[in-house]
């Protein structure tokens, strides 16, 4: 693999959507950052994943909670939801709103989110990957 990436001046990025992918060189580590933020803006889309989660909660049946669980509950799915796109998690958590009686367990979201957008997360993944290990020490 050393070889290939010398012969084509790529660097190894990791294998999603089914194939080995590789970036050129010329991609510096704070360019790979850069994508990295901008594919996940956890940040920017707050507000539409708290209101998808709760609209989620309103529109299914849960357990009885006191409002403390409730606010860690939601809490908690919202800082797992804010790494995936948000169109994504709107689009899903609406399904699950009109198509479930109960609030989902997070490994339910978690599996058709990943369906929804698991390449998108797999390259992120590979980026924040390769951007770790070559970060100056």
């Amino acid at each position: 693999m050393k070889e290939f990436e010398a012969e084509h001046k790529v660097r190894y990025l990791g294998y999603f959507d089914g194939y080995v992918q590789y970036i050129p060189l010329s991609v510096t580590i704070a360019v790979m950052t850069e994508i990295v933020e901008m594919l996940q803006n956890p940040s920017q889309n707050s507000d539409k994943i708290k209101n998808a989660i709760y609209e989620l909660w309103l529109t299914t049946k849960h357990e009885k909670l006191s409002e403390d669980d409730r606010t860690n509950l939601l809490a908690i799915y919202f800082t797992k939801l804010k790494m995936y796109p948000p169109q994504s998690v709107a689009f899903v958590l609406r399904d699950f709103s009109d198509t479930s009686h109960f609030f989902p367990s997070w490994a339910e979201i978690k599996v058709v989110l990943d369906k929804h957008s698991g390449w998108r997360n797999q390259l992120i993944r590979c980026l924040r990957a390769v951007a770790t290990q070559n970060k100056p020490k």
